[in-house]
Formats: structure tokens, C-alpha cells, sequence
């Protein structure tokens, strides 16, 4: 199975509302009972944080990191050859996702 995401843009310091950092954390697998499909839990977000490394300006924490300006975070389910994925961003206000 292959995975890839694409990525583009910049992030300016200058800006306001900016995200400057943040943390992807890990996804939930939305079909619990497909215990074969739980490694991609660990996966989809360090795939994603390869890929948001390459963003000029941004920098990504550990998923447990406070201080952050956003988390993002994801579902997924597997359907037989098929991936389908949700993935959200979240500001952060005073550490805490609102």
C-alpha cells in the first residue's frame, strides 16, 4: 500500500494567526475491530510529519509537547484494498485544543 501526502505553502512569522508549531497526534483506527489495521495509528502521523517538515517556518513537536499553536489529528478505516482518511487541525489555546 502506498501513502503519500501533499504538502504546499509557507509559514510567515510576520502573519497573524500563523501556526509556528504543532503536533500531529496518533489516529484512531474507526473500525476498532480491525486489530490487523492498528499499526497505522503510528504510522499515518509519522507520514504526515515527514511531509510537514518540508513547510518553511513550521515547527513539528512531539505529540505530548505543550506549547503548541495546533494539533492534528485523524481517523481512519480500512475497507478491503481501500484507505479512507479524516484528518483535522485544531488550534491550541493556553496548551489545550478548543
Amino acid at each position: 500500500m502506498g501513502l503519500g501526502f501533499f504538502l504546499s505553502g509557507r509559514v510567515t512569522p510576520e502573519s497573524d494567526g500563523t501556526i509556528h508549531s504543532l503536533a500531529v497526534l496518533l489516529f484512531e483506527n474507526a473500525k476498532p475491530e480491525d486489530m490487523e489495521s492498528n499499526w497505522l495509528s503510528k504510522t499515518l502521523p509519522e507520514a504526515l510529519k515527514n511531509q510537514l517538515k518540508s513547510l518553511k517556518g513550521l515547527e513539528i513537536k512531539p505529540s505530548g509537547f505543550v506549547g503548541v499553536d495546533a494539533t492534528v489529528q485523524g481517523t481512519f478505516v480500512r475497507d478491503g484494498d481501500q484507505l479512507h482518511v479524516a484528518v483535522s487541525l485544531a488550534e491550541v489555546e493556553g496548551g489545550r485544543p478548543h
